[in-house]
């Protein structure tokens, strides 16, 4: 692999390396029976109405988590975006007009 894409590489090793951890705290909530379906007496004829209730919120932690998660893979998406501007920028002058590629 070119060594300016390294770094997209590790931002999405670790991203992959941490959803096993995600989905277990995942299955766990979902263990812990967050909701509970109840039939509606109420419903139209021929058709059977169910609702949620007792609705527990995903922990924040998760919510957390997975967001980090979808960062990181943004976030490598920038690297790649980045290499091949700085590669030629490097190539052609040390002078380099566009801060973020120096």
């Amino acid at each position: 692999m070119r060594d300016d894409l390294l770094d997209a590489r590790a931002v999405i090793d670790w991203a992959m390396s941490d959803l096993p951890i995600l989905q277990k705290k995942i299955d766990g909530w979902r263990n812990d029976e967050p909701f509970t379906l109840v039939g509606d007496l109420n419903s139209q004829p021929g058709k059977k109405l169910i609702r949620l209730q007792n609705v527990k919120p995903i922990p924040a932690i998760i919510s957390a988590e997975a967001g980090i998660i979808v960062h990181a893979i943004r976030s490598s998406l920038d690297f790649l975006v980045v290499a091949p501007g700085r590669a030629q920028w490097r190539s052609r002058s040390k002078r380099c007009l566009l801060p973020g590629l120096a």
